[in-house]
């Protein structure tokens, strides 16, 4: 504190490096051992040594600065007073709109009470003296909260405080007797909240419990033990133990349904075995309690974990400090007693949703009590800052700055009084139904406003908006941290549409369009026709059983049936045994069922609120994959015999896990790139790859880092543990998106078919840098034809383009040819054969494939390798095929010369390569990739892969029955590369009624999503979605892939014969076709006896005691 009268004349004199004194605001310092120390340099202080700095000083720094400094005043100007005025602990800011209204003098409120204004007071004064110097100092060094300071705050009442109203309020002493527990409203939770985030530490905000703020309200609603509830609230609110919220996961954002984690009870019903890994927890890192989301048998559930064995959290580093304790936390079975589960098993979604509008109104309530806090700052820096002779606040477009912001600030403040005095009237169990919109709407206004104001806040601060200490420090944190708020709680985007969604509902229903209505808008409606008048018009109304309606009708069924005579599956249908008869029937009564409970107009509207996604019967496939496989026409389709897949590209036949734990495991693996992986663009675009070495040449994590050699070849194990973004487990993960077409880039359609096929393209680069090592390529042919067997498929028809290097065991260098990979693929395909694992497994055959957008040399050298392979191994190869997107590539009519060379040579040679086209694969009528279908008619091709746009073209699709030339569909596929929206608007079945003989495939099911080999997700899709199908459909299509397989080397007209002839010939086909015939009658009894009441087909089948199925009961 000054202790001198001094004169300006005696400060003068000191204006040397001897003795450095200058005056700021009637005070004077002595800075004399302080130059050294100054961040500035000598030279700025010797500019106004025994001057007064006042203005250079406030131009430059704020009046903390000065506090901070204080034992370098060592006197006062004789006569003179400050002009500053020094804001004391707790006390309003003087600056315009640095408070809110209710808080300044001259307006008034109707929402606040005494209470409200002495619990203001004291939590002003509490945060300025405790909070903020602990908060600024935890954000700074990344410390977590320091226990002194939670058990300040338990004591004073803040940590219930924060729950908001509610009876474990009752009977606490909240800040020293500011407000009764019995009164606490939501106007209190608002100030507590608002004067907490002033400490301006974003890190520290939430390191301050808020883990606890939504978290342990879903133990004090929905704990099914009161004792149990009361020790873990208690422990909780005394600080001495911390909890937290733990529902995201790396693939469960806002959609919650994703919840991968599960917990499994075990034989005796005690506990919960609880397995999986949540990520983005806040508070994680030093939490006692997770209040987890766990998927149960029959849904989601919610469980209590206390931190134990297997209980592991990992922090995540994030663009705001440590402090906040956000965590990795995994579970590695966790026994957990299945009285911590908290509400009712499987209806864990009514728990976590039940705190989602607090947690948003909270959320929102913050950021704008923060914005007010940087529109503060921005005021006082314009006002005192120099540009050019003038303060920043005599530039108009300073001015307009500043009006922008304080118009947010004062916008969001009103909605958030409105909403909360909305709250304090309503009971909790009604605002869910009539505020979720509204604080959707609000938070997502609020996250915005707090976009603008960061932007407009960084153009008035300039550089020291760039810098976390000094004057501009509040913005470079704002700037830094706003959008946390913008995705916590719900993105913007999901609570704008939440918000419209809710409003939509409550939108009057008219069964009349306006234009009809304003046509009888002048008549008396309901028209008034009198009871007796009306008996005689009703006399006259003929009825249903009136012979000539009951003609018309029959004339109608008559119609009907006559145009399902000419479906490609009327014979099939036609011919069911009584028992498929009733197991189709029983499949068509469980699909009404299920898309009357399974897709109910509820469900629907509870996810497209909480995710923006519409859910419905035949949606397109990447949202509803996880909702179809929960339903019973699952575990039919799964069990189905689906006899042979025709169209799979076989590096696109992956099991992800599978294969990447084999890629990790095996020795010598390594990683390489062409640049560093050092970001996260680098990360989603560097044409990674994998070989194996002897030794390689770089520490792991060199790869993602700025400092690594292009072609390093880096130790693959290394190198994932290193990965910068949650280690091993975040390395597979990256991998994977790196492997697959994600949800939302299979349903961006207005990005266009060419997008998707740039990251469809990609991943085969990658995959073909790990399958085709020989021993990954052993162990991957086992697990996929291991999987294709549990799925029901027997054969394969596999499509490979040979554009890779094949690498066998223990060689650095590639193989000169592809002799040894056909090797191993064929001894692969007998082991599994004769193995017991793949007992019944009739096999695979290799569809060469070439790329059709190389030049005629490339495309010669490939068909010659073809030719090579082909008579090395007759059996293994059994067709070509030219692949890519057809859009890009060369089209077939452009491609004959080097056709009609190959159908040459193969003639030369004596083999039979027969055709397998791709075609069709488009959108376009009439364009060149449109018209390959002609070309390949033309050409002999035996199947049509895919055919998409065969229906617009009636001709060919009468030539293509004519053929007997098979389509091999693959909807799915489709869909996920922006061909069709969904099943429901897929063209297969108008080829279907047309006659046209159709298979399912499923082209390439790990890339698109489908996380299995088999083709059961396919199959789902189509009963579900087509309403003409059935069950017999189904059976129909799959009957037919084992009629067009490639089973053995046929030439043209004995192909064609042995089609015609399917069950009835000599042949392998006819005998394949049989033993399908044989499981299918099998698969509809066991339908008929699990899902049937074991109907009246099944019984009589038993009582005969003959026939295939005796054995079977």
């Amino acid at each position: 504190m000054p202790h001198h009268t001094l004169t300006r004349d005696e400060v003068s004199k000191n204006n040397t490096g001897e003795s450095l004194w200058f005056v700021i605001d009637s005070k004077v310092y002595d800075v004399t051992e302080f130059v050294d120390a100054h961040p500035g340099g000598e030279a700025v202080l010797k500019q106004f040594a025994g001057t007064d700095a006042t203005e250079a000083f406030y131009n430059l720094h704020r009046q903390e600065v000065l506090q901070k400094y204080s034992n370098l005043c060592i006197g006062t100007i004789e006569g003179e007073k400050s002009q500053v005025i020094e804001q004391n602990v707790g006390d309003l800011s003087v600056v315009p709109y640095g408070e809110p209204t209710w808080l300044t003098p001259q307006f008034k409120s109707p929402y606040y009470k005494e209470s409200h204004r002495k619990l203001q007071k004291a939590m002003r004064v509490f945060t300025d003296t405790y909070v903020t110097p602990v908060a600024q100092e935890c954000e700074k060094t990344g410390a977590h909260i320091p226990q002194h300071l939670i058990d300040r705050m338990s004591k004073v009442g803040i940590l219930h405080m924060r729950i908001g109203p509610g009876k474990h309020l009752h009977g606490v002493e909240l800040m020293d007797g500011a407000v009764k527990g019995e009164e606490f409203d939501y106007f209190h939770d608002m100030i507590v909240c608002q004067e907490m985030v002033r400490a301006n530490a974003r890190g520290f905000q939430d390191g301050n419990m808020a883990g606890m703020t939504i978290s342990l309200t879903a133990v004090l609603q929905f704990a099914n033990d009161e004792a149990w509830k009361n020790k873990i609230a208690a422990e909780v609110f005394s600080g001495k133990k911390k909890i937290c919220l733990a529902i995201t996961e790396a693939f469960a954002g806002s959609d919650v349904a994703g919840i991968r984690t599960t917990a499994e009870k075990t034989k005796d019903g005690k506990h919960y075995i609880v397995n999986g890994t949540k990520k983005w927890i806040t508070n994680g890192v030093f939490s006692d309690y997770f209040v987890t989301g766990v998927r149960t048998d029959k849904g989601l559930s919610v469980v209590l974990i206390e931190r134990g064995e297997g209980v592991e959290t990992k922090p995540i580093k994030t663009s705001y400090s440590p402090t906040a304790g956000t965590a990795y936390v995994t579970f590695d079975n966790v026994k957990v007693p299945v009285e911590n589960l908290l509400g009712v098993e499987n209806k864990g979604i009514h728990v976590i949703l039940s705190n989602f509008n607090h947690e948003r109104w909270g959320l929102a309530s913050a950021v704008t009590r923060v914005m007010r806090l940087v529109t503060e700052e921005c005021i006082k820096w314009s006002h005192q800052r120099l540009v050019f002779g003038k303060k920043l606040t005599d530039q108009p477009v300073i001015r307009q700055k500043l009006a922008k912001m304080i118009s947010h600030c004062e916008a969001n403040q009103a909605w958030l009084e409105n909403i909360t005095y909305q709250m304090t009237l309503m009971p909790y169990n009604q605002q869910s139904t009539h505020l979720a919109g509204p604080i959707g709407l609000f938070k997502m206004f609020a996250t915005r406003s707090a976009h603008e104001c960061a932007d407009e806040a960084v153009q008035i601060f300039g550089g020291r908006a760039l810098t976390q200490s000094g004057m501009g420090r509040t913005i470079e944190m704002f700037h830094r941290t706003y959008k946390f708020d913008a995705i916590l709680g719900g993105a913007e985007e999901v609570l704008g549409d939440l918000g419209v969604r809710q409003a939509l509902k409550n939108m009057p229903k008219t069964t009349l369009n306006p234009a009809i209505m304003s046509r009888v808008k002048d008549l008396p409606w309901p028209s008034q026709i009198p009871d007796d008048e009306y008996a005689e018009i009703a006399a006259g109304i003929p009825s249903k059983d009136e012979p000539f309606i009951k003609k018309y009708l029959g004339g109608r069924e008559a119609l009907i049936d006559q145009e399902k005579q000419q479906r490609s599956d009327y014979a099939f249908k036609s011919t069911l045994s009584p028992l498929a008869q009733e197991a189709c029937n029983i499949v068509s009564r469980i699909r009404l069922e299920e898309q009357a409970s399974t897709w109910t107009s509820e469900f629907e509207n509870h996810v497209a609120q909480e995710t923006g996604k519409n859910i419905y019967p035949g949606m397109m496939f990447s949202l509803a994959k996880e909702r179809m496989e929960k339903t019973k026409l699952w575990q039919i389709v799964k069990k189905m015999p689906k006899g042979a897949l025709l169209h799979a590209h076989m590096d696109a036949m992956v099991d992800y896990d599978f294969l990447f734990e084999e890629l990790l495991k095996t020795e010598g693996m390594c990683i390489f790139c062409d640049r560093a992986l050092d970001s996260p663009e680098s990360r989603e675009a560097g044409p990674v790859k994998f070989r194996w070495r002897k030794k390689g040449d770089g520490e792991g994590a060199e790869i993602w880092k700025g400092g690594y050699e292009a072609f390093t070849f880096v130790p693959l194990k290394d190198a994932a543990e290193a990965f910068p973004d949650g280690g091993r487990e975040g390395f597979l993960q990256w991998l994977r998106s790196r492997c697959t077409i994600t949800d939302t880039e299979s349903i961006e359609h207005h990005h266009g078919v060419d997008a998707v096929w740039r990251k469809f393209s990609s991943v085969f680069t990658i995959l073909n840098t790990i399958i085709f090592y020989e021993p990954i390529f052993r162990a991957f042919m086992r697990r996929m034809m291991q999987s294709l067997l549990a799925d029901g498929v027997k054969w394969v028809d596999l499509r490979l383009a040979f554009t890779f290097f094949y690498y066998s065991e223990g060689q650095e260098k590639a193989d000169d040819t592809y002799s040894n990979m056909f090797k191993v693929f064929g001894e692969e395909i007998e082991k599994f054969k004769s193995s017991k694992d793949g007992k019944g497994f009739w096999g695979a055959r290799m569809i060469w494939t070439g790329l059709r957008v190389l030049d005629t040399r490339k495309i010669i050298e490939d068909m010659d390798a073809c030719l090579t392979i082909k008579m090395t191994y007759p059996d293994l190869v059994s067709g070509y095929d030219l692949v890519g997107q057809e859009d890009a590539g060369r089209p077939l009519k452009d491609l004959l010369p080097e056709l009609f060379w190959f159908k040459k040579q193969c003639a030369q040679e004596g083999v039979e390569i027969p055709f397998f086209f791709h075609a069709g694969e488009c959108l376009g009528d009439g364009s060149d990739t449109d018209q390959n279908l002609f070309d390949a008619v033309l050409l002999g091709t035996r199947r049509i892969g895919h055919g998409f746009s065969l229906y617009k073209h009636p001709l060919l699709i009468e030539l293509v029955k004519e053929k007997k030339i098979l389509v091999e569909s693959c909807p799915i596929s489709n869909e996920v590369l922006r061909l069709c929206a969904s099943i429901m608007s897929h063209p297969l079945p108008a080829l279907l009624a047309r006659g046209v003989s159709c298979s399912l495939c499923n082209d390439d099911p790990s890339i698109l999503g489908q996380d299995v080999n088999g083709m059961t997700h396919d199959f789902w899709q189509a009963l579900q979605g087509w309403d003409n199908l059935g069950l017999a459909g189904l059976g129909s299509l799959a009957e037919n892939s084992v009629r067009w397989a490639a089973f053995e080397d046929q030439s043209s007209s004995e192909w064609l014969e042995d089609v015609k002839d399917a069950s009835l010939g000599k042949g392998m086909r006819a005998k394949r076709l049989q033993e399908w015939s044989v499981e299918w009658e099998q698969f509809c009894l066991w339908i008929v006896t699990e899902f049937g009441g074991d109907g009246d087909s099944a019984r009589q089948i038993r009582e005969d005691g003959d026939g295939p199925l005796a054995a079977q009961d």
